[in-house]
């Protein structure tokens, strides 16, 4: 058998030859593996009573969670109702594509009409075991950058980064 010397052999180069795939398969493969994450400040229109109202929602890192939610000034009869936040807090946790929040903390912003504030404290308990029942979704993470999550009984909310 007569064996051939290749005398133009770089070792740097065969060992990059044979190298390099693996390095590009860990590095595109992290890459794919990297999921979305509910983390940060979004903008959604939450649905309470048949409306839609405009709330900044933020998922924060240590599975803490705020939402403002605006309610715009309203007309009930003969009284106008000034424009109020409700203001709450608690968790989330999302496992792929299965997603929960749970309120634990519910008020009103300090300029909310004093009748509001009176219904408000006598409700409190319902409101907040509405919000509650709510709160279990799919999530679902769009091209644009916005989430959707579906409750089981299909109601859609997209929450779409907060600017600002």
């Amino acid at each position: 058998m007569t064996r051939r010397w290749n005398y133009h052999v770089n070792p740097y180069t065969d060992c990059m030859k044979a190298v390099w795939p693996a390095i590009a398969l860990v590095a595109f493969g992290l890459a794919g593996c990297s999921q979305p994450s509910p983390v940060g400040k979004w903008d959604a229109n939450i649905e309470a009573q048949g409306k839609q109202l405009p709330a900044v929602v933020e998922f924060k890192s240590d599975n803490t969670a705020t939402w403002d939610i605006s309610v715009p000034k309203q007309e009930m009869g003969p009284v106008s109702v000034e424009s109020f936040h409700i203001l709450a807090s608690g968790t989330w946790k999302a496992d792929g594509t299965k997603f929960s929040s749970t309120v634990t903390d519910l008020k009103l912003s300090d300029g909310a009409p004093d009748m509001i504030k009176s219904a408000f404290e006598l409700g409190k308990k319902q409101i907040t075991e509405q919000m509650n029942k709510a709160r279990s979704a799919t999530l679902a993470y769009k091209e644009s950058g916005a989430m959707e999550m579906t409750t089981p009984d299909g109601v859609v909310t997209t929450y779409v980064k907060h600017k600002g």
